[in-house]
């Protein structure tokens, strides 16, 4: 059932984040943030961050939403960027940079 009802989160970048944390590798970033996981991994590799492992559930193909043209071509530039899939079940991936 859909609820109209949301609810307003503060939010940030990866890389501000990391700043934040004075943090300057991830070994395992897991994402699941309903939709927003495109946005945030295509910021991510222009930003030029490369965690070691990603765990991401791709909300918009598992909701039928027509994002598939998108959500092949983060992957496509995921590969490019050295990720290889693991894992995709049920649009929940796993990736790791060899």
């Amino acid at each position: 059932m859909y609820s109209a009802k949301y609810e307003i989160v503060r939010v940030d970048s990866i890389k501000n984040i990391m700043a934040e944390m004075n943090h300057t590798h991830i070994d395992c970033l897991k994402i699941d943030i309903e939709g927003s996981e495109i946005i945030v991994l295509k910021q991510m590799l222009r930003d030029k961050i490369y965690p070691t492992i990603i765990c991401v559930e791709f909300d918009l193909r598992l909701k039928k939403v027509d994002y598939k043209n998108e959500t092949e071509e983060l992957i496509n530039s995921l590969n490019k960027a050295g990720y290889k899939m693991l894992d995709n079940t049920n649009w929940n991936c796993t990736f790791v940079r060899t």
